[in-house]
């Protein structure tokens, strides 16, 4: 697993674009954004299904995940803040198989120009 500190400007959009070395036909990707590991509530959340935030595009032999964090999305963060996210891309197997590329922390730093 990679790791990856993100750096959020709270009102603008952010973008990550993600790629992993595999076929990942069938599965989706979702996001999620906590103050810390053990939190049950999240700070942001990102999807590919529904689409929200998530443009996920398997490949025959990488896929890549793009991670969109609208300007209203971060505008609603706090800031200064720091927290924790993820990336897992899974699928509709029983139990589903989750694959979890890459996670780090994040900041969110405040917003100036308004």
């Amino acid at each position: 697993m990679a790791e990856y500190d993100w750096t959020i400007k709270q009102g603008a959009t952010e973008t990550l674009t993600v790629t992993y070395e595999a076929d990942l036909t069938g599965y989706e990707a979702r996001v999620h954004g906590r103050e810390t590991y053990e939190s049950t509530t999240t700070v942001f959340t990102a999807t590919s299904s529904p689409a929200a935030g998530i443009v996920f595009t398997p490949g025959a032999t990488a896929s890549t995940a793009i991670i969109t964090l609208s300007s209203t999305t971060t505008a609603a963060l706090a800031a200064p803040f720091q927290g924790v996210w993820d990336l897992e891309f899974y699928n509709a197997a029983s139990p589903p198989v989750v694959i979890s590329p890459v996670r780090g922390g994040f900041v969110v730093i405040p917003e100036v120009t308004r």
